[in-house]
C-alpha cells in the first residue's frame, strides 16, 4: 500500500497545482483573447485615422488646386465680359475710322471739284447751259415709254382670268361652245 499512498499524497499534491495551473491556462487564454480583440479594435481605429489622415491629406492639397480652378474660372468670367466690350471699342474704332476716310474722300473730291470748276472756267457754263436745254427737251421724249406701259397695264386688266382662259381652252379642244358671255 505504500505505493497508492504515495501517489494519493502525490496526487493531492499536485491537485491545487493542476487547479492553480488550469486556471492560469483559462486566465491565459481569457487575456490572449483580451489582446487579439484589443489588437482588432486598434487595427480598427488605425484603419479609421489613416483614413482621416489621408482626407486631410487630400483636402489640403485639394484646397490649392480648387482655389487656383476658382481664381482660372473668375479669370476666365472676367475675359468673357471684356471681350464684348473690347468688340465693341473696336467696332466703334472702326467706324470713326470709317467715317473720317468718306469725310476725308468728300473733302477730295469737292478740292476736285472746285479745281475742275477753276479751270473750266467760261466753258463750264455754257456745257450747263446745254444740258439743262437738253433736260427740257426729255420730259416729251420720256413720255412716251411711260405711255405704252400704261397702255400695257390696261390690256392686260380686261384680259380674262386665268381659269376662264382655261375653260376656253378646253372647251374649244372638245369642240363645244363656250358658255355664257365668256366668248368675246
Amino acid at each position: 500500500m505504500g505505493l497508492v499512498n504515495c501517489v494519493e499524497f502525490i496526487s493531492l499534491l499536485l491537485r491545487p497545482l493542476l487547479c492553480v495551473a488550469t486556471t492560469a491556462a483559462s486566465d491565459l487564454s481569457y487575456q490572449v483573447e483580451a489582446v487579439r480583440l484589443s489588437n482588432s479594435t486598434l487595427k480598427q481605429e488605425n484603419e479609421g485615422l489613416q483614413e482621416k489622415i489621408n482626407i486631410l491629406k487630400h483636402q489640403l492639397g485639394y484646397a490649392p488646386q480648387q482655389q487656383q480652378q476658382n481664381l482660372q474660372h473668375q479669370q476666365q468670367e472676367l475675359q468673357q465680359r471684356q471681350d464684348p466690350q473690347q468688340q465693341q471699342q473696336q467696332d466703334l474704332q472702326q467706324q470713326r475710322q470709317q467715317q473720317r476716310d468718306l469725310l476725308q474722300q468728300y473733302q477730295q473730291q469737292q478740292d476736285l471739284r472746285q479745281e475742275q470748276q477753276q479751270q473750266q472756267g467760261p466753258h463750264k457754263q455754257q456745257q450747263q447751259q446745254a444740258a439743262s436745254a437738253s433736260d427740257e427737251e426729255k420730259p416729251a421724249c420720256a413720255a412716251a415709254p411711260v405711255e405704252a406701259a400704261h397702255a400695257e397695264s390696261n390690256s392686260e386688266a380686261y384680259s380674262p382670268p386665268l381659269e376662264e382662259k382655261k375653260q376656253l381652252s378646253t372647251a374649244k379642244a372638245a369642240g363645244e361652245e363656250p358658255s355664257g358671255g365668256d366668248a368675246a
